[in-house]
């Protein structure tokens, strides 16, 4: 199966304890997602990109909304997506520096089975991945089980690995906004 712009690309909100509404800060007079949905549109490779949000306070005029009532880590909410589409592009809601060009690099990449980024170091990037439907009940013995590391699973799931390539770029893309002092940084950078 090749890569075609039937594709959805989630983003996934939770609420996060350490900087509570952080995906609806502005910065320079936008929501910090909608930096993000911006790039990732840029990219032009998907059909829909809706937001999975556990914010209720969330909104946006440049996605669709689901409210994600999954009790649980993100692994769940994976997991409930998955039932959903058959296949997706998960991003993390809070990395606005998205590479619209690394999108496609990993898009036209996709030839039917899993992909996630990898830097040169074996770390790999699981909230910037492309997921489908062949992993559901591997998934679901994997939670079963009680484990919750979604980046456990990848490694031993199958993936296709795609380099990330070492260069500043790449280090702002995959740049999550988890303190107030981050959002100074992608300030500096927008």
């Amino acid at each position: 199966m090749k890569f075609t712009s039937v594709m959805k690309a989630v983003l996934f909100v939770k609420m996060s304890e350490r900087f509570p509404g952080k995906h609806r800060f502005l910065v320079r007079g936008k929501q910090l997602i909608d930096y993000e949905l911006e790039r990732i549109r840029i990219s032009g490779c998907f059909n829909e990109v809706v937001v999975l949000s556990k914010d209720r306070y969330l909104t946006t005029k440049n996605a669709r909304i689901i409210n994600d009532t999954t009790q649980g880590t993100l692994i769940d909410s994976l997991l409930f997506a998955l039932e959903e589409e058959a296949e997706f592009m998960a991003f993390a809601g809070d990395m606005p520096l998205v590479s619209p060009d690394f999108i496609k690099k990993m898009c036209q990449m996709y030839n039917g089975r899993p992909v996630v980024p990898q830097w040169n170091d074996g770390k790999i990037e699981p909230m910037m991945a492309i997921y489908n439907n062949t992993l559901i009940q591997d998934l679901k013995a994997y939670i079963n089980s009680g484990k919750k590391s979604l980046r456990e699973f990848i490694l031993n799931s199958g993936f296709e690995r795609i380099d990330i390539p070492q260069t500043r770029e790449m280090e702002y893309c995959f740049l999550n906004v988890n303190y107030p002092e981050d959002l100074l940084e992608v300030e500096k950078i927008i």
